[in-house]
C-alpha cells in the first residue's frame, strides 16, 4: 500500500477574480510571496494493488481512495448579497472524496481463446463552500460488471468485450438571495436532483499483423457516458475558463457508436502510420455559447450544456524516412470534422487541420573500460515545424480563429552510469518565432 500527499498554491493574475482595479496591477514587492487572488489544492491518496496467480485462474486488484483539497481564495464582492461576510476570503471551496475499485479474473486452460471477467466502480462525495457558487454538492455511485475475450481465428486476433452498468448521482439544491430595488429576491443556482441509470455497451475488434511489420485493426463499438455533475448543476463563473458556465438537469446519458481503422506499412527506410474514424452520437453533450448575458457581475456571455445528435470524423496520417541511422524526417497531418445534425452547425472549439514537419539528429557513443561495464551516452536534437489551419467552421456566437504557424526545437542527453543508474537531462523552447 502506498500513500502520497500533494500540495500546490497557484496565483491568479489581476483581474482573474472579481474587478480589476489599478492597484492590483502595480507589481508585487516579494515574487515569493503569493496574494489574493489564488488557489490552493492539496491531493491525498491511498491505493492497494495485489496479484494472485492460482491454479485456476489470475486475480488482479486494485482499491483504493482520494481525497482532493481545492480552495480558491480572494477578495470578496458582495454584489448585492447581503449576507457575504467581507472578511470571508473563501470564495471556491470543494472538497472531493472517491472510493474505487478494480477486479479481474483471468481463468487458465481455454485452447486459443483468453478470457477476463471483472468488476469496476467508485463511491463519490463532494462538499462545496465559499461565497461563491460553481457546482453543488453531491453524491455518485457507480459500479459495472464486464466480460472480454481474446481469441485467433486464421491470423486474425479478435476482441469482445459486453459491459453492463449501475449508477445513482444525487445532488443538493443551492438558492443565493440578493438585495434589489424591490427588495429580497431568491435566485435558484442549481436544483436538486436524483438521478439513476442502467447501461450496457459491446464492442468488437479485428487485428492482423503481417510480414515485415504491417499492421491493420479496425474497431466497431457503441458507448454510454454518464452527464458529470458540472454538466448538470453547473451555474457560476469558472475563473479556469473564463466564462460562465451553466448546466442543464434535463440532459439524458451521452450514446453513440464509433467505428476506427488504423494500419502500418513499412517499406524500406519508409515507415507510413494511418489511422480514421467515424463516430454517430444520438446525444452527445457539450458546451456551447448562448448569445446571452450572464446575470453576474463580470460573467460575459453565458456557455451552456447541451446535447444533439453529432458526426464526428477524421484522421491521422504520419511519414517516416529514415536518411540513415542518425536522421529521420517526420511528417503528421490531422483533420477533424464535427457537425451538429441537431442545429445544421458545427460544435464549437473544433480542432483545426494541422501539419508537424520534424527533424531528428541522433547521437550516441560508447565507451569500453577494462573490468568495468561499458558506458554508453546518447543525445538528439528536434526541429519541429507545426503548421495549423484556421478555423471557420464554428458554431453559432463563436469567432473563427485565423491559422498560426510554430517553430520549436527540442534535445535531450542520457548517459548511463551503470548500476541502474542514468542521467538525463532535457530542453525545449516552445515558440520561438512569438507567433500568436
Amino acid at each position: 500500500a502506498l500513500a502520497f500527499r500533494f500540495g500546490r498554491i497557484f496565483a491568479f493574475f489581476p483581474g482573474h477574480v472579481g474587478r480589476t482595479l489599478d492597484y492590483n496591477l502595480s507589481p508585487n514587492a516579494s515574487p515569493d510571496d503569493v496574494l489574493n487572488p489564488r488557489q490552493q489544492i492539496v491531493h491525498h491518496r491511498l491505493g492497494w494493488h495485489t496479484v494472485l496467480q492460482k491454479g485456476r485462474g489470475d486475480w488482479e486488484i486494485d482499491i483504493g481512495g482520494q481525497y482532493n483539497e481545492r480552495q480558491e481564495l480572494s477578495n470578496p464582492h458582495a454584489h448585492g448579497r447581503v449576507y457575504l461576510d467581507s472578511l470571508q476570503q473563501l470564495s471556491h471551496g470543494m472538497w472531493l472524496g472517491t472510493a474505487s475499485w478494480n477486479v479481474r479474473y483471468q481463468p487458465h486452460g481455454h485452447g486459443k481463446s483468453r478470457w477476463m471477467v471483472g468488476s469496476s466502480g467508485q463511491l463519490q462525495q463532494n462538499r462545496i463552500g465559499g461565497y461563491e457558487f460553481l457546482i453543488p454538492a453531491y453524491r455518485a455511485s457507480q459500479a459495472g460488471l464486464f466480460v472480454v475475450r481474446n481469441s485467433r481465428v486464421r491470423g486474425w486476433e479478435v476482441l469482445t468485450g459486453i459491459r453492463t452498468d449501475v449508477s445513482r448521482q444525487l445532488s443538493d439544491a443551492y438558492i443565493d438571495r440578493y438585495l434589489t430595488d424591490s427588495g429580497f429576491v431568491d435566485r435558484q443556482r442549481a436544483p436538486a436532483l436524483s438521478r439513476r441509470y442502467l447501461s450496457a455497451t459491446a464492442s468488437v475488434g479485428l487485428s492482423w499483423k503481417g510480414q515485415q511489420g504491417s499492421v491493420f485493426n479496425v474497431h466497431l463499438g457503441n458507448s454510454f457516458r454518464l452527464p458529470g455533475l458540472p454538466e448538470l448543476g453547473s451555474n457560476g463563473v469558472h475563473h479556469g475558463s473564463f466564462r460562465h458556465e451553466q448546466g442543464d438537469s434535463s440532459l439524458r446519458p451521452e450514446q453513440g457508436w464509433q467505428l476506427d481503422v488504423g494500419g502500418e506499412r513499412r517499406m524500406g527506410r519508409f515507415i507510413c502510420k494511418g489511422s480514421g474514424f467515424f463516430n454517430y452520437f444520438s446525444r452527445y453533450i457539450y458546451l456551447r455559447p448562448t448569445g446571452y448575458f450572464s446575470f453576474l457581475p463580470e460573467g460575459g456571455q453565458i456557455f451552456r450544456y447541451t446535447q444533439g445528435r453529432v458526426l464526428h470524423g477524421g484522421g491521422e496520417i504520419q511519414l517516416d524516412y529514415r536518411i540513415d541511422p542518425a536522421n529521420t524526417l517526420s511528417a503528421v497531418g490531422e483533420y477533424v470534422w464535427i457537425q451538429n445534425t441537431s442545429t445544421g452547425v458545427p460544435l464549437p472549439w473544433s480542432q483545426p487541420a494541422s501539419l508537424w514537419l520534424s527533424w531528428k539528429r541522433n547521437f550516441k557513443r560508447t565507451v569500453a573500460k577494462s573490468n568495468q561495464e561499458a558506458s554508453a551516452s546518447t543525445a538528439y536534437y528536434n526541429v519541429d515545424w507545426i503548421m495549423v489551419a484556421a478555423q471557420n467552421r464554428t458554431d453559432r456566437n463563436e469567432d473563427p480563429t485565423p491559422g498560426y504557424n510554430l517553430l520549436q526545437l527540442q534535445a535531450g542527453w542520457q548517459h548511463t552510469l551503470g548500476g541502474h543508474r542514468m542521467l538525463l537531462l532535457r530542453l525545449q523552447a516552445h515558440n520561438l518565432l512569438k507567433r500568436k
